[in-house]
């Protein structure tokens, strides 16, 4: 059985979490034109990869949402449009501890209400 994977490349925007979902978005919708049933992208891609050496958490807590935040509805929306599962990484905030974050992968799947990290 074959199974079409696609390997997003992008260039995210720092703190401009709309703008890179808008690429994302994009881009899914190109993976899809071209028989893709996954599309991965990379590790930080809906805030922009800001920790390189430490400098820049404040940008990493803003950009911070729970699983039930916008950005991961968004992918939802487009896994089911699309018949596509999307794996993408995101500052993800606790729902069980305050204050606590994580640098995340999510999966979304088209026939799936939940998200799964």
């Amino acid at each position: 059985m074959e199974y079409k994977v696609a390997l997003a490349q992008m260039n995210s925007i720092v703190g401009d979490v709309e703008a890179n979902l808008e690429k994302m978005v994009s881009l899914v919708g190109r993976a899809k034109d071209e028989g893709a049933k996954l599309t991965v992208f990379p590790e930080m891609c809906v805030s922009g990869y800001m920790v390189m050496d430490g400098k820049d958490f404040k940008t990493f807590y803003q950009c911070a949402e729970t699983i039930e935040g916008s950005s991961v509805e968004t992918m939802k929306k487009q896994a089911k449009k699309n018949d596509m599962h999307i794996i993408f990484g995101m500052p993800l905030e606790s729902n069980e501890v305050e204050g606590k974050f994580y640098n995340s992968s999510i999966l979304v799947e088209p026939q799936r209400e939940s998200s799964r990290l």
